[in-house]
């Protein structure tokens, strides 16, 4: 008998574990923050959060919380989207806060052989010759903002606008650069680690032509749970700073 009400417990026990499980919270987050916002979630998780992820460039992110869609957290990869949603009232402000820093590279495939420097003053068009330069699409993925902005700067944009290959957002062109199918592509210094050896660095755009590229992370208003605070504060954490660092993002 004493059997019997012991395995009643654990059936009992086991059909109401889901009650105790942490609240599902989902960030969305931009497309080149998705090898880091992977390890932080689940290095989280396994402490006991339920954080799931969906990526896409920060753009296209906006407009789906614009919509209606359910995300507790938003990262974005500029500025701009972020404002965006503060604007309409989406954001919980006092969470807002600028977590990530970052660059922009010029890449090349693995073993490529071009030779091109933006200190040399050569016309990006005379090495990309008949191809393409990979880079986002400048209407809504931030890489490709702050590429454009930064070869309009260096009077480079005028040469190259109508051979640029405009994807959605930076994994894309990874992929686009990493097979061959674009010499040429601009992505954030991070996007490099992401890649894992498919591409080099044939130089880094001059920082002065961009400005200063930082991630901004909000909570959406009416989503600030307890659960998405928390792991808003992990990710102000040392743990989650030096996983930062490893994904080659400057903590801010």
């Amino acid at each position: 008998m004493k059997k019997i009400v012991f395995n009643l417990a654990i059936i009992l026990l086991c059909a109401y574990m889901p009650l105790f499980a942490a609240e599902k919270v989902t960030v969305f987050a931009a497309s080149s923050t998705t090898d880091l916002m992977d390890e932080l979630i689940a290095v989280y998780n396994k402490k006991g959060g339920n954080v799931v992820a969906s990526y896409a460039s920060s753009g296209v992110l906006a407009k789906q919380i614009e919509s209606g869609a359910p995300a507790d957290l938003f990262l974005s990869a500029n500025e701009e989207w972020m404002d965006y949603l503060s604007k309409k009232d989406f954001l919980e402000e006092t969470s807002r806060r600028d977590w990530l820093g970052n660059n922009l590279v010029l890449i090349a495939p693995k073993g490529s052989k071009v030779n091109y420097k933006f200190a040399g003053g050569k016309r990006l068009s005379e090495v990309l010759k008949k191809e393409r330069l990979a880079m986002g699409d400048p209407d809504h993925a931030p890489a490709g903002q702050y590429a454009k902005t930064a070869l309009e700067k260096l009077g480079l944009w005028d040469d190259v606008k109508g051979q640029t290959a405009a994807a959605e957002n930076v994994r894309a062109v990874l992929t686009l650069v990493s097979r061959g199918e674009a010499p040429l592509g601009i992505v954030f210094g991070s996007d490099v680690t992401a890649a894992k050896g498919s591409v080099i660095i044939a130089d880094e755009l001059p920082k002065n032509s961009y400005g200063k590229i930082s991630y901004p992370i909000s909570l959406i208003k009416g989503k600030a749970t307890g659960e998405a605070k928390k792991f808003n504060e992990f990710l102000k954490s040392p743990e989650a700073r030096e996983i930062v660092k490893k994904y080659g993002f400057t903590p801010l």
